[in-house]
């Protein structure tokens, strides 16, 4: 057997022997006997340690073992370049140069009039990374790439030493479009930002210093301050959409450098080809007319975006169907499990049979099967020691909401103080998964944690208020359940979710009827209900195992 390998510089592990090839199932079981074998994502390729013990490992398994130069390397400049044992001992391992090394002169070029292409030595790299803002390695161009920005112009024709070519732009089309901005009521060093739903605003607001999205108002909040606001004013102005801001809004401009410690967002947009840029504008602006959720809207991008790497930022029409078919089916090797494999195949099929109404591609890009789990549910017992092993009243009252009305995570994070309706007993759950309201009991033990809760902590909006004046983090609640469940010794691999299951299994195994917990829960359809009745121990206890009668 032949192998190809190559000299890797893995993030910050070090050096590794890369794998030019993707290995059948023979050579991996090889492989695994030479050393510990791993896959990289950010490299798309299979690596051994860089160690000398596995490369004698490879030359005895392999009868040509042949060192190649490859752009997928990572190769370092000479001040950082590690020899080891492997390269003084093998006289067939060649010295790979980097661009640097074999030019050592500075060029600086124009590219697409997004920024400049700077071809030079490791040393000016590194100084202009540090120096500027979003500054990136293009592996694919083997060069640094500079955007323009205010600025960057002088600075970075100081770093190097060199002339810096201008720059032209075109006009953008106006398109009648307003952004409309106004002081926040209740704290009126912010600014409301009210944006058209249009992708490019999206990306302006996203790609701006100190944006917040307030979901309590429904609108983006940044501070008040005359660079971040006016900053953005240009950026929509050059888009062509119009800016109002009001008087109120220069009244209560704040000083300068107080919310210095607010790190600049960056997307990852603005590093795409501008041909790639129009296609993600377009992708998004059909999420957005669809009214997908902005988490939705945030994991097909992404998915998409990993879709156009692979392929080495194709346009996405010049991939074809088979193409995207081996792909897949590679990554499911690669031990993709089956929930990113659906947003995957939903992230494709909205752009290939949604957007470019291509129907062939339905037939290579079907769902995977899914998996029937059985819901992980606590006892009785467990779920008292699990309240009980929390002391503070509103992370406990975050618990209780779960169990006692059989809540998402989300959906007691976003409970507001209107939706608890306590003369009727009820509790109103607005906009749910799949943007539905429904209604569930309100247990009267928990009202009354509720009004001492209510007493301690004075909610305004939110019932459970976190950082500037939106509700609590699902991330935090779930750390709060996490915390709580290790107190209490539960060993059972469970989530906050785990409460809304033990909810449905305790109602069942109550006698409450299948179809008011399907009601209760907010299910379409009641085979999802029916899970429960798997793990309900109301028929399953009523049967005696054959055991006991032997033993009798």
């Amino acid at each position: 057997m032949s192998l190809q390998i190559f000299p890797l510089f893995y993030k910050n592990e070090g050096k590794k022997i890369g794998l030019k090839t993707y290995p059948d199932a023979t050579v991996k079981a090889v492989l695994r006997e030479c050393g510990t074998l791993k896959y990289s994502k950010t490299y798309k390729c299979w690596y051994l340690p860089y160690e000398k013990a596995v490369f004698n490992q490879l030359k005895q398994q392999f009868t040509t073992l042949q060192i190649v130069e490859t752009s997928n390397a990572l190769v370092q400049t000479e001040p950082l370049a590690h020899h080891t044992d492997i390269a003084s001992t093998s006289a067939t391992v060649k010295t790979i140069k980097t661009d640097e090394e074999a030019t050592p002169y500075l060029r600086i070029v124009a590219y697409e009039n997004r920024g400049w292409l700077v071809h030079c030595s490791y040393d000016v790299g590194k100084k202009l990374k540090q120096e500027l803002t979003k500054v990136v390695w293009l592996k694919d161009k083997q060069r640094w790439f500079v955007p323009a920005r205010k600025g960057y112009f002088a600075k970075l024709k100081s770093i190097t030493g060199w002339e810096v070519p201008l720059l032209s732009f075109d006009q953008h089309i106006p398109r009648n479009e307003t952004v409309k901005m106004s002081v926040h009521p209740e704290k009126k060093e912010f600014v409301l930002v009210q944006l058209p739903y249009h992708a490019i605003a999206y990306q302006i607001i996203k790609s701006t210093k100190s944006r917040y999205y307030d979901k309590g108002k429904k609108c983006w909040r940044i501070i008040n301050q005359y660079s971040i606001r006016e900053g953005l004013a240009e950026k929509f102005k050059a888009a062509g959409i119009t800016v109002e801001i009001p008087e109120e809004v220069y009244a209560n401009t704040v000083k300068e450098g107080k919310y210095q410690h607010i790190k600049q967002n960056e997307d990852w947009i603005e590093s795409l080809s501008a041909t790639l840029q129009t296609v993600f504008m377009q992708y998004t602006d059909a999420l957005m007319l669809r009214q997908y959720s902005w988490n939705t809207v945030k994991n097909y991008r992404l998915a998409f975006k990993e879709y156009c790497d692979a392929f080495a930022e194709q346009h996405p029409d010049a991939i074809a169907p088979a193409q995207a078919q081996a792909w897949l089916t590679r990554k499911v090797k690669e031990g993709w499990g089956e929930s990113v494999m659906v947003t995957m195949i939903c992230a494709l099929r909205f752009y290939y049979i949604q957007i470019q109404r291509r129907k062939d591609w339905e037939f290579y890009l079907p769902f995977p099967r899914k998996s029937e789990k059985l819901p992980q549910v606590l006892s009785s017992k467990e779920v008292k020691s699990l309240f009980d092993a929390v002391d503070n009243l509103k992370h406990k009252t975050m618990l209780l909401f779960g169990y006692a009305a059989g809540l998402r995570v989300s959906e007691v994070a976003s409970l507001q103080i209107k939706n608890i309706d306590s003369q009727r007993m009820v509790i109103n759950i607005k906009a749910a998964k799949g943007k539905k309201d429904r209604c569930v009991m309100l247990s009267g033990t928990l009202l009354d944690v509720l009004r001492l809760y209510y007493k301690a902590y004075q909610p305004k909006t939110w019932l459970f208020e976190g950082q500037f004046d939106d509700h609590y983090s699902t991330r935090s609640i779930q750390a709060i359940f996490q915390a709580a469940k290790h107190k209490a010794g539960i060993r059972k691999d469970v989530s906050f979710h785990s409460l809304r299951h033990s909810f449905a299994t305790h109602l069942h195994e109550a006698g409450t009827d299948i179809r008011i917990i399907q009601e209760l829960l907010g299910h379409n359809s009641s085979k999802t209900t029916e899970r429960y009745t798997h793990v309900s121990n109301r028929t399953i206890q009523r049967v005696l195992s054959p055991l006991d009668t032997l033993l009798k």
